[in-house]
C-alpha cells in the first residue's frame, strides 16, 4: 500500500509556468486542475489519497481536495484544531500498517 496526505488551509494558488516562461502563483483554477492531474495520476498507480481541508472556506479548494481524494471517504473537513485532530488520529490509524517512506 502507498498512501499521500494532502492537505490545505487556503486556495491552491501554485499554478505551473505559463507558457512565457513565468510562474502564476495567482491562477486558482489552473493550480486546481494541475493538483486533480497530478491526483489523478497517483491513484492510477493504485496511490490512496487522503486530504484535509482546514479551516477552509474556499469552496473551489473543497471541491478540489474532495475530487482529488480517493473517495469521499477519504476527505475530512475539519473546521478547528479538534476536528484536525480526530481526522489525523483516524487517517493515522487506517494507515497504521503501512511503512512511511521518504
Amino acid at each position: 500500500r502507498k498512501a499521500i496526505m494532502l492537505m490545505s488551509d487556503g486556495a491552491n494558488t501554485v499554478s505551473p509556468h505559463s507558457s512565457n516562461g513565468f510562474h502564476n502563483r495567482s491562477n486558482v483554477s489552473q493550480a486546481n486542475e494541475y493538483t486533480l492531474d497530478v491526483c489523478d495520476n497517483a491513484k492510477d498507480e493504485n496511490i490512496e489519497i487522503y486530504t484535509v481541508a482546514f479551516d477552509l472556506d474556499d469552496k473551489d479548494t473543497k471541491d478540489m481536495l474532495k475530487d482529488c481524494a480517493t473517495d469521499d471517504s477519504y476527505y475530512y473537513d475539519a473546521e478547528n484544531a479538534a476536528e484536525l485532530q480526530k481526522a489525523f488520529a483516524t487517517i493515522g490509524r487506517e494507515l497504521s500498517e503501512l511503512a512511511i517512506a521518504r
